[in-house]
């Protein structure tokens, strides 16, 4: 892409400012290095940094608070609104509340009940209304301009774009000779600063951008591509799903980013179950973005390389963790679900049983089918769900459960 923009709405002191503005009330997150034998193979060395460890459990705490502090100061207006998914709305609400403002956030009718109580606990006062972040973004600015509130953007805002970058500063200090930074794109505010505090610091650092795939807006515009999405499916990174791009952080990220790829949902949904499983790290869709383009080999000319990602949301609905979770396991064959048929007779269950514990299969469910059309007479169908090792050991009890003389039919 030809960069051509004189992007200069966010300078570096602006950057530099917002860091020193919001050092009494945010902390610097850890940057930790992970260990996996396919980085290794690569010669990559990565570094996630935990942004799930602010008080809210995201990144947005960093815009949010640099924009709540400069409002402090310019007006006496003390009511606020603004537009979420879920991680902005409880950033302006902690922060608001710490500094004496009174909060209203328009969040999408479909937002997990844990970001919208979340948000509540701070005082905010919610109304979920439209089926996207971009319509809550207009009907906040409605409300805002007809009842006199200033209005708090989650992205297309400088000083909140000012803010996100503190992101950047603070990777640079702690990875001195990362090469490659990799962020999640939604309405582009995060990169955007992220960007513009790496490549006035480093300028050899690559800054590397990540969309879900059902939401590529940002994306297409980048290289040059027409959009054809006229229906945007539900996806886990929720947080990210947004339609618009930002006046000015379609700029900046011109300016500044190198290049963009994208994610599906299934490729997120591994990495998180990764991130659970192997680095006892709780993300959500959206904060495990960058590290699924990392592990699924999105980042162009990365051998070798020393990168860094954010995990950058960790507000996951518990419901879609056990889903992703089961989902994974299932996939991975650690969860196994068959019918077998048996004799209807005293003690036929117990042989069944038997035959599995010795296999070292964990039954985790177990369903009888008497009526079914599909079994004979003197015989019952048998739903089971084990908890296996993995692929080996699934194919290992599938081959006893046979060699027994069972019938066995194993269920998606």
């Amino acid at each position: 892409m030809t960069k051509t923009s004189q992007a200069n709405s966010v300078r570096l002191q602006d950057i530099e400012d917002a860091k020193h503005r919001t050092a009494r009330s945010l902390y610097c997150t850890p940057c930790t290095g992970i260990f996996s034998p396919f980085f290794e193979r690569a010669q990559q060395k990565v570094f996630l940094k935990l942004e799930t460890l602010h008080q809210t459990g995201s990144f947005k705490e960093r815009g949010a608070l640099n924009k709540l502090l400069l409002l402090k100061q310019q007006s006496e207006n003390t009511k606020v609104i603004g537009a979420s998914a879920g991680n902005h709305a409880q950033a302006v609400a902690y922060h608001g509340a710490m500094l004496g403002f009174d909060v209203s956030m328009i969040m999408p009718k479909h937002t997990p009940n844990t970001k919208v109580m979340r948000t509540e606990k701070w005082g905010a006062h919610i109304q979920l209304e439209g089926d996207t972040v971009d319509e809550c973004i207009r009907i906040a600015k409605e409300k805002a301009q007809m009842e006199g509130m200033e209005f708090v953007h989650a992205f297309d805002d400088v000083d909140i774009i000012a803010g996100q970058g503190t992101f950047g500063l603070e990777v640079l200090e702690q990875v001195q000779d990362v090469d490659i930074v990799v962020v999640p794109i939604g309405g582009g505010g995060f990169i955007s600063g992220t960007a513009v505090a790496i490549k006035n610091k480093k300028p050899s650092c690559k800054v590397i951008g990540v969309q879900v795939d059902r939401y590529p807006s940002i994306f297409e515009q980048f290289h040059g591509q027409s959009s054809t999405k006229t229906h945007y499916d539900p996806t886990i990174a929720d947080g990210i799903a947004v339609k618009g791009i930002g006046q000015h952080t379609v700029e900046l990220i011109e300016h500044y980013v190198d290049d963009i790829v994208l994610v599906s949902d299934d490729e997120i949904a591994q990495t998180i179950l990764h991130l659970l499983e192997q680095n006892k790290l709780l993300a959500e869709g959206a904060g495990a973005a960058g590290f699924a383009a990392i592990m699924h080999n999105k980042i162009p000319q990365s051998e070798g390389k020393t990168m860094v990602t954010p995990i950058c949301g960790g507000n996951i609905d518990m419901n879609l963790l056990s889903r992703i979770i089961e989902r994974g396991y299932m996939k991975e064959r650690k969860l196994i679900r068959l019918n077998v048929v048996i004799s209807d007779r005293p003690g036929s269950l117990n042989k069944l049983t038997g035959v599995l514990a010795k296999l070292g299969a964990n039954i985790l469910q177990i369903h009888h089918q008497r009526a079914s059309t599909e079994v004979p007479f003197y015989n019952t169908g048998t739903d089971l769900t084990l908890e296996t090792r993995g692929e080996t050991h699934a194919q290992e009890i599938l081959d006893a459960l046979l060699h027994e003389t069972y019938k066995v039919t194993l269920k998606n």
